[in-house]
């Protein structure tokens, strides 16, 4: 692999990329984040704004620290390989750095990810439903989901921030604009990344929409 001209871009600058980014991309996906969840768990579509727009608080809170350190942490891994190496970053080190990242914000994701399922299948809000939760449930039921949305993550966040960039760097090398380059990477790298990560996010939605079974992912997922 050709090696990456690495980045200018200090940890900080992606942590607040990505937390910018984070809380702009769940207000504009929250409604088909909704039709996703209650398709996965087999429930009745929701109809009305509010249900469509039910668990919106704690998925902005959630998502800018997850996309903060997906960012911040892969910029951190891309350091830590190039002062380890010697060299600059390849595709394989941009790629495996921003896949680390990924797994490192499930421990961020899935608790809350756990709460929104919740709260869009009981129609509750936010407060009434951790309290509901915690009251019904033990404290570690909360990671409940935790394996699969650990997979989603690596998947996701390596498509996007991994596969992405490094894309786009062999598309300018082959003289496409870089309008052109960065269309066609970021879609590729969105489907790819979309696609990997599904099936661990069907497994982590069903198994959190039933938090009351004992049921790993395997039974999750022939459910």
């Amino acid at each position: 692999m050709a090696p990456q001209q690495q980045s200018l871009v200090t940890p900080l600058e992606h942590t607040g990329i990505g937390a910018a980014a984070g809380m702009f991309e769940v207000c504009v996906m929250q409604p088909t984040v909704a039709f996703k969840n209650a398709l996965q768990e087999g429930r009745p579509l929701p109809r009305t704004p509010l249900a469509l727009y039910r668990g919106l608080v704690i998925n902005c809170c959630s998502m800018a620290p997850i996309t903060a350190s997906q960012f911040g942490t892969s910029r951190i891994l891309e350091n830590a390989i190039v002062q380890y190496t010697g060299n600059d970053i390849t595709s394989v080190g941009r790629f495996a750095s921003a896949a680390g990242a990924g797994s490192v914000s499930a421990l961020i994701g899935s608790p809350t990810e756990l709460i929104i399922i919740q709260q869009q299948k009981n129609l509750t809000p936010l407060a009434t439903e951790v309290r509901r939760f915690f009251s019904t449930y033990s404290a570690h039921s909360i990671y409940r989901g935790l394996a699969p949305c650990i997979g989603r993550e690596t998947l996701y966040a390596g498509g996007y921030l991994g596969l992405c960039p490094v894309l786009y760097d062999i598309l300018r090398a082959k003289e496409y604009s870089t309008s052109s380059a960065m269309i066609v990477s970021g879609i590729v790298g969105g489907v790819f990344a979309s696609a990997a990560s599904h099936p661990f996010d069907t497994v982590k939605t069903r198994m959190q929409a039933r938090a009351w079974r004992c049921e790993g992912p395997t039974l999750a997922a022939r459910a």
